[in-house]
């Protein structure tokens, strides 16, 4: 299983990461246009302090700060280099490998 592709989105208030807006299956049949945002987590905290706001922002860039971590790893692959392994171990973690 992979998780929901990005981009991810923070609400304003960091309670709340969504995931990319998606047209709606039943629009077509209702004749009207409606989109909705999956909720990929609430973030637990103090409602609305600058905390819980920078959790939901990290989590929100997750899909985006994978893809770049794969990236680099496939430019430099060396398995030597502890950030190297480091790199490896979260690419796994995040796949679930």
């Amino acid at each position: 299983m992979t998780h929901t592709p990005g981009p991810w989105h923070s609400s304003k208030d960091g309670d709340t990461v969504y995931g990319p807006s998606h047209r709606h299956a039943q629009s077509a049949e209702l004749g009207v246009e409606m989109q909705f945002e999956p909720v990929i987590c609430f973030v637990r905290g103090y409602h609305g302090s600058e905390e819980a706001e920078a959790n939901a922002r990290l989590i929100a860039a997750a899909p985006e700060l994978l893809n770049a971590l794969k990236l680099l790893y496939a430019e430099i692959e060396d398995e030597h280099m502890d950030c190297m392994r480091q790199a490896k171990a979260a690419i796994g973690k995040a796949e679930g490998l």
